[in-house]
């Protein structure tokens, strides 16, 4: 499975996001992408599948027994309590890798005081399944590949 870029901006490690539970990869491996800082930026999909959760500042979108990606918008952010964020779906709601799932404004989380990078993590998956596609530091487009994530079998 592929995934891609849920926002525009430079892709970094995780080691590079100031929060223990995404830069040691506690909830799973991934990457991250610093946001261009715009007045708004819409967040999409960054694969097919049936929204399992959504939160103004997070989402998991489940792509396959035992495959879920999450994306956090910006570190800490659930400290704002939805304030300058939009959600456009619902959870049970089926999507495709681009859709609109929610807005923000990186300034404002900045101003704020707040990392913007936004963590997308492959769920539980193992570290030697996962495999990013672009090196830290490259610039991605909204749905440009940033994970190759190959599907094992179900047991």
């Amino acid at each position: 499975m592929r995934i891609v870029s849920p926002v525009p901006g430079t892709l970094r490690a995780l080691a590079d996001v100031p929060d223990p539970v995404f830069s040691q990869c506690v909830v799973g491996p991934g990457v991250a992408v610093e946001p261009r800082h715009l007045a708004r930026i819409t967040v999409r999909a960054p694969c097919d599948g049936i929204v399992a959760a959504v939160h103004p500042h997070s989402f998991v979108v489940a792509a396959a027994p035992r495959t879920a990606v999450l994306v956090h918008v910006g570190v800490n952010t659930e400290s704002l309590a939805g304030l300058g964020f939009s959600v456009f779906v619902s959870a049970g709601a089926r999507v495709t890798a681009g859709d609109r799932m929610l807005s923000w404004s990186p300034i404002d989380v900045a101003a704020a005081g707040l990392s913007t990078l936004c963590p997308v993590i492959a769920l539980q998956a193992e570290h030697d399944q996962v495999r990013p596609t672009v090196a830290p530091g490259v610039e991605v487009e909204v749905g440009d590949p940033v994970i190759d994530w190959p599907q094992r079998p179900v047991d």
